[in-house]
């Protein structure tokens, strides 16, 4: 099976959603668009993998039609889908920006037609293809595949913990090229011993407040959306690693919902990706 087309085809429709969460004009025919690459995508590795016989060019409705003749299956939401097709032309050729409404759900039908076509023609299940098989970094990819297990098991807490482990990991290239603000621990020292505590909590302070700058600047380099960033900062723990290079977790809050633990992934995945290919790129 071509897992890295499905990769593709699974990544085009998350940005596609991604459009869809901006409530911009221009976002939904985007998301429209993407979406239909998707699924597109998702096609042309359906006829590739079942040797039907198209022509090189072959538009899209028509490879749906070749599908369902040589397979005998039909395409999930076929009509439905050739509708995100129609208002994806009148976009990308026209420039007609569909209605919010009808994007929304167009992209809703778009995935839920991946889902069960993904089941349908090649007997896995969508959520089963992962991003995190991308990832280059062995110890940030087991971290992340571990992740995925523990939320398929219910596990949130787990899942989140993963997560945040993946995160230190993925952050550590940037410390050379982006480092953190000094603590400031020697400046009491000009101080005398009646304010040097006071110089250590103001400089701690303004070490803090430059750090959170520093990952607010690295978020917006990485074009990674403020709201998604602010609550995944909220979700994640702590983790730190000390010198024996064991890794340490402190959770601020008791449990997590499977909606948390979903999000966590997804942001901490898309982050990963985002890092790997910035750093190969300097």
């Amino acid at each position: 099976m071509e897992l890295g087309q499905l990769q593709l085809a699974k990544y085009l429709l998350e940005t596609g959603k991604d459009h869809i969460s901006r409530n911009a004009p221009m976002s939904y025919g985007l998301a429209i668009s993407l979406a239909q690459d998707a699924v597109e995508i998702f096609a042309w590795t359906v006829v590739k993998e079942k040797n039907i016989s198209v022509k090189d060019k072959e538009p899209f409705v028509g490879l749906i039609e070749r599908i369902q003749t040589s397979t005998g299956l039909q395409f999930p939401f076929g009509a439905k889908i050739l509708e995100l097709n129609a208002i994806r032309v009148k976009f990308k050729h026209f420039g007609n920006l569909p209605i919010p409404e009808d994007a929304t759900k167009l992209v809703s039908y778009a995935e839920e037609c991946l889902r069960q076509a993904t089941k349908l023609f090649f007997s896995c299940d969508f959520d089963s293809i992962s991003f995190a098989d991308l990832i280059t970094n062995l110890s940030i990819r087991d971290r992340l595949k571990d992740a995925e297990r523990y939320l398929s098991e219910g596990k949130c807490i787990e899942c989140v913990g993963k997560c945040g482990e993946a995160d230190l990991l993925i952050s550590q290239p940037l410390e050379s090229l982006l480092p953190k603000a000094e603590h400031f621990g020697s400046v009491r020292e000009l101080f005398d011993q009646d304010r040097a505590r006071a110089a250590r909590s103001a400089f701690d302070y303004i070490g803090k407040y430059m750090d959170g700058l520093r990952a607010v600047g690295i978020a917006g380099l990485l074009n990674i959306g403020g709201k998604h960033y602010f609550r995944y900062r909220n979700l994640l723990p702590i983790v730190y690693q000390t010198m024996d290079s064991a890794i340490h977790i402190d959770h601020r809050r008791g449990n997590y919902s499977e909606e948390d633990a979903r999000f966590c992934l997804k942001y901490v995945t898309e982050y990963g990706l985002k890092v790997q290919q910035w750093v190969e790129s300097e």
